[in-house]
């Protein structure tokens, strides 16, 4: 059957407008995300503007606390410092008997003392009133700036370190050892020669 003018144009008029109908479907799905990610970004924008307006002015008239993590980094303290285990791990203490006096402002640290024989202030002030040593057996490992007073003790079986370390800040590091009784000497003098520079970084970093 041959459709008329109209016909065909009403059929075409019919057409165009489901296709507008269906645009406007389509859009009106759409939109709402359109407006969602709209508002999101408007959101962001606006805090963004905002606190960068509020740090320009230091935050002066509000009051805000802003709770930020505080990080802490480790710090080695006087308690932390395990001489005990720092002189097992350098010296053979089975090779003779050991005492170890080791003094500084901010530690003190006493081991067999009462084999020393005299107070351990007079043992201070002996070395304190030495002049500066021309022997560095013991601290030759040691920076060179420092002021160093070393006097060294030995009979046969037996010796005796007093060791002064000042530094450039005043502060003084007295350190005191005694080994009697040692089946091998001069290896009890290598491993103490060895630990003195270890001791002595040891105890700067506690500062």
């Amino acid at each position: 059957m041959v459709k008329t003018k109209d016909e065909i144009n009403a059929q075409k008029g019919k057409s165009a407008q489901l296709s507008l109908e269906e645009t406007t479907k389509d859009k009106q799905k759409t939109n709402p995300k359109i407006v969602y990610y709209s508002l999101f970004i408007i959101l962001c924008l606006s805090s963004l503007f905002w606190l960068i307006s509020e740090f320009k002015n230091g935050f002066s008239d509000k009051k805000i606390n802003l709770n930020l993590p505080q990080i802490k980094f480790p710090q080695i303290s006087s308690n932390s410092l395990n001489l005990d285990k720092l002189i097992s791990k350098s010296i053979d203490l089975d090779n003779g008997f050991w005492s170890f006096y080791v003094n500084t402002s901010n530690f003190d640290y006493q081991k067999n003392t009462d084999q020393f024989n005299i107070p351990l202030s007079v043992l201070k002030n002996n070395i304190s009133n030495l002049p500066e040593s021309t022997s560095n057996y013991f601290s030759q490992n040691l920076p060179q700036a420092l002021n160093i007073k070393e006097n060294l003790t030995q009979e046969n079986d037996l010796f005796l370190l007093e060791l002064l370390i000042e530094l450039p800040s005043n502060k003084q590091i007295f350190i005191f050892v005694k080994n009697v009784q040692a089946s091998d000497l001069t290896l009890a003098k290598t491993q103490l020669q060895k630990f003195i520079p270890d001791l002595y970084w040891q105890l700067i970093s506690l500062d």
